[in-house]
């Protein structure tokens, strides 16, 4: 996940409503990614970053919808500050106070992400491109960690969850088709069944090559 951000100049509602991201906003049920004004979005439109699955808490038997997760405005504006001042890590770690998943779980860094990514959504409304920026950088650190604890613990739907929400940061935040194409195939690999990395792979191939050959077209 090394590719250059894209200018993001507001993430309409973005976040978790989606993350993710409540704009996060519904930013994560499958099927209501809205499009984030200032991002191209010519590959189409991007399934749910995260399917509104739910998630079992080892040491609780409440079940945490992705798709649901909120943030008290207050934590939020804490955290905003925390990432303005330049401690995006930190808030991370303020925000993963208020999580119901297991600590240190896929679940747990999943749940960190969709929280972030209501940050990055009010950034992105104040124009605040810059500090958007960390906080996505920061949020898909935190997806890595989700897939890597899912692998190990041979969470396949867990790791595909998070490789799939990756992909969705990249495709439509970062404007790299080819780092969302490779997230989307390595969710693939976790989960062949994930029909929602099934369709984003195969929508975003079929776009990359429209745009790869109008620009081969231009180019004459």
């Amino acid at each position: 996940m090394q590719s250059s951000l894209r200018p993001i100049h507001s993430l309409r509602g973005v976040w978790l409503s989606a993350m993710v991201f409540t704009g996060c906003v519904s930013l994560f049920a499958q099927g209501n990614s809205p499009q984030a004004p200032g991002v191209d979005n010519s590959a189409g439109k991007s399934p749910a970053i995260v399917p509104p699955v739910a998630v079992s808490v080892p040491s609780d038997p409440v079940k945490v919808r992705l798709d649901q997760v909120r943030t008290t405005p207050e934590l939020v504006s804490e955290a905003k500050t925390q990432v303005k001042s330049g401690d995006t890590v930190g808030a991370a770690r303020k925000l993963a106070l208020a999580n119901l998943s297991q600590a240190d779980t896929a679940a747990w860094h999943l749940e960190t992400t969709q929280r972030l990514m209501q940050v990055a959504g009010q950034l992105s409304r104040e124009g605040n491109v810059r500090d958007t920026k960390t906080v996505v950088t920061e949020s898909l650190r935190q997806l890595d960690q989700a897939a890597s604890l899912a692998k190990t613990g041979k969470d396949s739907a867990g790791e595909a969850r998070a490789h799939l929400a990756a992909g969705a940061i990249h495709d439509r935040f970062r404007g790299d088709p080819v780092a969302a194409i490779a997230s989307y195939e390595a969710a693939l690999r976790a989960n062949p069944a994930d029909a929602g990395a099934k369709e984003a792979l195969e929508r975003l191939k079929k776009s990359y090559a429209n745009l790869l050959a109008r620009g081969k077209k231009a180019q004459k």
